[in-house]
């Protein structure tokens, strides 16, 4: 048994609404049989050793278990089935719904349409297993050997850049995650009483595809990164479709960290970041306001600081104060923002045409789950039943929001 430590992946595990558990999904121009898609998963699995453990609790701690070979069964991860390819999308809904029924919190679902050589793979799995490049590298490596994991070296800054981000930088986030912690905890709860949606159904809204090359015209003219775009194109689209709303949107998202440890339990190399963005008309000024937020982000020393102190902090804090802190947390907030830059690979060759996913979102807060594929980027939303109530008015404000940013 080996302990858990992370506390990344210790809180996504222990999470009773199954917090941002992912369901990828990739599209093929081909069928699978059975032999096949086991030789598929089994290549997985022997270069995936975590997923044949579990996390087991003992007292107050968690440890990771490994299943020995005797008592793992490839047969019961798996379910393959016939389904007209227009039809795929309709098992969305359902996977998102579905529970684990073994320790192993991971499942696959293949669908084929035979008649017309064409499928689709579902993995619905735990986040305490990968992170979302993780899980590219996961299920891309055994289908093209040629495949690269994204570079994540950021740009370097000059000297006085440099001195700003290390203290002006480190001090301004300080500030604006006091003031924004303070008003998910406190504030707001006095200003209305949220209804809780945790229980409800989770549904998804696939908004479409957009064109990667487009958006890179954009983010040069205007010298943000495309991350800010789409950063942007979810806070517009949330204005557009809440127009009465007028307090400032806060959300949450994931950044690397850029951890190269080479322990298979080093599951999560990330980091959940707090963002408050207030209404702007002016997308070249909110373009500019998120820039400067990431940048703070990704340039101070404030996210390595406050991972250590809560390394060194939680072991003693319990583990029922930290489960109600999550769930106050998440109460408040938003949105939850969520993108992964996906592979180039020859369709050709390889015979996959796409790669979208979505995620499990804890309670009121409304996911925006982003990956890019070749030339393009899709988009899901993920949310709690009743959440978004008019669909197709949803769409029409993220494309509304979209023609906007685009047009700059």
């Amino acid at each position: 048994m080996i302990k858990l430590n992370d506390f990344i992946t210790k809180c996504l595990h222990v999470d009773k609404n199954n917090m941002f558990n992912i369901l990828t999904m990739l599209d093929f121009d081909k069928t699978w049989n059975n032999d096949l898609f086991v030789n598929y998963l089994q290549e997985i699995i022997d270069k995936n050793a975590i997923l044949k453990n579990y996390i087991e609790q003992k007292d107050d701690d968690y440890y990771w278990v490994e299943d020995f070979n005797f008592h793992f069964n490839i047969d019961h991860f798996y379910t393959i089935k016939s389904e007209h390819y227009k039809n795929f999308d309709n098992a969305t809904n359902t996977l998102l719904n579905c529970v684990f029924l073994s320790k192993h919190k991971w499942h696959f679902t293949v669908l084929n349409d035979y008649p017309n050589n064409k499928s689709r793979i579902y993995l619905k799995i735990d986040h305490s297993y990968c992170d979302g490049y993780n899980l590219i590298d996961m299920l891309t490596i055994p289908i093209d050997k040629n495949y690269q994991r994204p570079d994540f070296k950021r740009k370097t800054t000059h000297l006085l850049d440099t001195l700003y981000y290390c203290i002006i930088g480190t001090i301004l986030l300080i500030i604006i995650n006091t003031k924004i912690l303070w008003k998910l905890f406190f504030t707001k709860k006095y200003e209305c009483v949220p209804i809780n949606y945790s229980n409800n159904k989770m549904r998804n809204i696939h908004c479409g595809i957009i064109n990667l090359h487009k958006i890179k015209k954009v983010t040069s003219t205007n010298n943000v990164t495309i991350n800010t775009f789409l950063y942007a194109l979810m806070i517009k689209t949330w204005y557009n479709y809440n127009k009465k709303y007028s307090n400032n949107v806060i959300s949450v998202s994931p950044i690397n960290t850029n951890n190269n440890s080479s322990s298979m339990y080093n599951t999560n190399n990330l980091f959940f970041v707090l963002t408050e963005i207030e209404k702007c008309n002016n997308n070249i000024i909110l373009l500019n306001k998120i820039e400067e937020q990431f940048n703070l982000y990704k340039f101070s020393p404030f996210i390595p600081i406050t991972k250590n102190l809560l390394v060194q902090l939680l072991p003693y804090v319990s583990q029922d104060f930290q489960t109600h802190a999550c769930d106050e947390l998440f109460c408040n907030i938003n949105l939850s923002f969520s993108n992964i830059i996906g592979p180039n690979i020859d369709t050709k060759r390889v015979k996959l045409n796409n790669i979208q996913f979505s995620t499990v979102t804890k309670n009121n807060e409304i996911c925006f789950n982003m990956i890019s594929f070749n030339d393009n980027i899709n988009i899901n939303v993920s949310f709690r039943e009743k959440l978004i109530k008019r669909k197709k008015r949803f769409i029409k404000c993220f494309q509304s929001a979209y023609n906007s940013l685009i047009a700059l």
